[in-house]
């Protein structure tokens, strides 16, 4: 049984006057007679101390785009959350060389590489997060802080472990108890128990070791299995599709949240005492999770009073400019009350006249096909000259098809638009409708 309150053992890092720090080796090692680690075209790689291998292009990078239209953004959807009963937590899972600094290689710092720098940025952006009232966790402190023999990483892979993924659900839980958000709420207590060594499947150690002669190691890690005590499991209550009557915790995230052999979903049950319902998408990026679930019905219709956003810090979050994060702004709220008066052509078409409304370039257009199933649908904006602006916007496979879009307008050039028309790529039911979203809604 691992108990919630899992006693610190001790810390990997050394503190420095509050960063983290590491004398690299003076060597570099060959531990598993590779050759030209570095020199693969997509995704070449360092071997560091103790059988630990580096990614040069994400896990030593030290310059992670994180504007400060960026942090407002994170801040109005946190903002937009709030409002509506339900807080945002945000985990930026730290690169690994953040967090086994220590087995680094000396070539690390011929790429550049500086763990304090490194250390600062990271520690930077959280503090910005939390400035402008968003629930960062600092993951670089929580997955150090644990026993030093049990690895947070895979050696020869980017995942965490169960020991990494439990350290980084610790954390979440530490930063949520120390801002007193449990305070009034009834927690639970759950019993995890270790089951049995498995094999995790990795890519990139695939990869790895085709330039090595000498087998790398395997991304083994115990699992474990989370229980209420007492046979209470409100897993029994609880399904994908949050058919429970209320959800205390939905977790949003990359493979990081998805593996089931890392135990991230049990671990928060563990140090939260809270029932948790597991939105994750492996290969969803930056956003497929959170699309997913804040345009689902599940989520308009039963919101969690916490919501946790597991997101690699490698992942730019204003990579494709800042239109996901807007639409994710409006999905959020309750903003998009103007039901905008359209017809329905072509079986697939609603149209909307515009003529009578003063558009701004903060206002958002949801369209809604009033059903799941739908992944692509174009916008087709008229000026009153005549112009014509297009936009599309598309759910890839991985992601669910909730049939609920949110299109920005300020990226548009323009507001004077007196003619709107949304194309599905299905048939639409006579329900299917498009409103307009507005934060201010007086302006309308």
């Amino acid at each position: 049984m691992v108990s919630r309150k899992f006693r610190t053992l001790i810390s990997i890092a050394a503190l420095c006057g509050g960063v983290a720090t590491s004398a690299m080796a003076d060597d570099d090692p060959d531990a598993f007679q590779c050759a030209a680690l570095n020199d693969h075209p997509v995704t070449p790689v360092l071997e560091g101390h103790n059988g630990v291998f580096f990614r040069v292009f994400l896990d030593l990078r030290m310059n992670h785009p994180f504007t400060d239209q960026t942090v407002d953004l994170l801040g109005q959807l946190a903002d937009a959350l709030r409002e509506n009963g339900t807080e945002l937590v945000f985990l930026p899972v730290p690169t690994k060389s953040l967090v086994l600094n220590d087995d680094l290689p000396k070539q690390a710092s011929l790429y550049g590489y500086d763990i304090e720098t490194a250390t600062q940025v990271y520690r930077n952006i959280i503090e910005r997060l939390r400035d402008r009232g968003v629930v960062a966790i600092d993951g670089q402190e929580a997955m150090q802080d644990g026993n030093p023999d049990a690895l947070p990483f895979f050696q020869a892979d980017f995942h965490w472990t169960a020991e990494g993924a439990r350290r980084a659900a610790q954390g979440v839980a530490a930063e949520m108890d120390r801002l007193n958000l449990f305070a009034g709420m009834e927690r639970g207590e759950y019993e995890t128990t270790p089951l049995q060594e498995e094999i995790a499947f990795s890519g990139l150690r695939r990869q790895i070791q085709k330039k090595c002669k000498v087998a790398l190691p395997e991304p083994v890690t115990m699992t474990y299995q989370t229980e209420a005590v007492g046979g209470s499991d409100a897993d029994a209550a609880v399904d994908l599709f949050g058919t429970a009557s209320s959800i205390d915790l939905a977790l949003v995230g990359t493979s990081f949240s998805d593996m089931e052999i890392s135990h991230f979903e049990g671990w928060l049950k563990q140090y939260t005492g809270l029932e948790v319902v597991n939105y994750a998408i492996t290969g969803g990026n930056q956003f497929g999770a959170m699309l997913s679930y804040l345009t689902s019905q599940d989520f308009r219709e039963n919101r969690p009073k916490f919501l946790v956003w597991e997101n690699p810090l490698y992942n730019n979050l204003m990579q494709n400019g800042d239109q996901p994060l807007r639409e994710m702004v409006a999905a959020a709220g309750e903003t998009c009350t103007l039901e905008l008066p359209s017809e329905l052509s072509d079986r697939n078409t609603l149209t909307a006249d515009l003529s009578g409304i003063a558009l701004e370039a903060s206002d958002v257009i949801h369209a809604s096909a009033a059903g799941e199933g739908s992944r692509e649908v174009e916008f087709r904006f008229e000026t009153s000259s005549g112009a014509v602006r297009h936009k599309a916007l598309r759910r890839e496979n991985r992601l669910r098809a909730t049939g609920n879009y949110y299109m920005p307008i300020n990226s548009l050039g323009t507001v004077d638009f007196t003619k709107l028309s949304v194309t599905f790529d299905r048939t639409l039911p006579k329900t299917a409708s498009l409103r307009l979203c507005r934060s201010q809604k007086e302006n309308l």
